[in-house]
């Protein structure tokens, strides 16, 4: 199911000490995550939840996903599709009219509106029963237990009605990778430019994440033929004119 955002304005990235003429300086920020400031983005579609491993199989695509190979129950085809390249991802995405979101719509969807560090709020206490990462998801500790993937609809939306926009698997995002991920955005849609150097981002954080990971403005790079259990998608499309 796809969800109409309506658009508009709103603060984009974090500001880490890689910016020191600016006063929003983020204690959890890490370099390639800024300067922090102000995108525009027009309407778009966006799908409710990652897409699911059973919507994957309807396309006639064998299903590479790591995450319940041993189980045949049917809350499987529930499970978010991973384990699918950067290029697949496009592919069988473009074949039903859908694309994968550029950094700044995925970054507008997950906020929710919100300009905290996570949509649930500025602390990492907020994280809990509401975003599926590590058991424990608070930086001011460490836990190594791993955790794993939940049902598309397994934990609360989004003030958007959207579904693990953080946690649970990463996502693939359209643009090429950039150091400076806030600049030099496209009208409407926020496409950066750039060379293709075969690295994208990856958003959200996932199943393993600690809090930080799964900050909103948080980032990682990877590469187009990147497999990993982790690393799955969310579908977009846009706005007929």
């Amino acid at each position: 199911m796809l969800v109409l955002l309506p658009g508009g304005r709103f603060r984009r990235g974090a500001t880490s000490g890689d910016w020191p003429e600016q006063s929003d300086v983020d204690a959890y920020a890490r370099p390639g995550e800024g300067p922090r400031r102000m995108a525009e983005i027009g309407p778009f579609f966006v799908a409710k939840h990652e897409l699911s491993r059973a919507q994957w199989e309807r396309t006639a695509r064998l299903d590479p996903s790591w995450h319940g190979r041993e189980d045949t129950a049917q809350t499987v085809g529930l499970l978010p599709l991973e384990s699918v390249d950067w290029t697949g991802a496009c592919q069988a995405l473009r074949d039903l009219g859908l694309s994968l979101p550029t950094e700044a719509q995925w970054e507008f969807a997950s906020r929710g509106g919100a300009s905290t560090r996570w949509w649930t709020g500025n602390e990492p206490g907020s994280l809990r029963d509401k975003v599926n990462g590590k058991a424990n998801v608070d930086p001011r500790r460490h836990d190594d237990v791993p955790g794993s993937v939940l049902p598309i609809d397994g934990l609360e939306a989004n003030a958007f009605g959207l579904h693990h926009v953080l946690g649970n698997v990463a996502e693939w995002t359209l643009d090429p990778w950039s150091d400076v991920p806030t600049l030099g955005l496209r009208p409407d849609d926020g496409l950066r430019a750039g060379a293709d150097v075969g690295l994208r981002s990856v958003r959200g954080g996932h199943y393993a994440s600690d809090a930080i990971e799964l900050r909103c403005a948080a980032r990682e790079q990877a590469q187009v033929e990147l497999r990993d259990r982790r690393v799955g998608m969310r579908a977009v499309r846009a706005v007929d004119r």
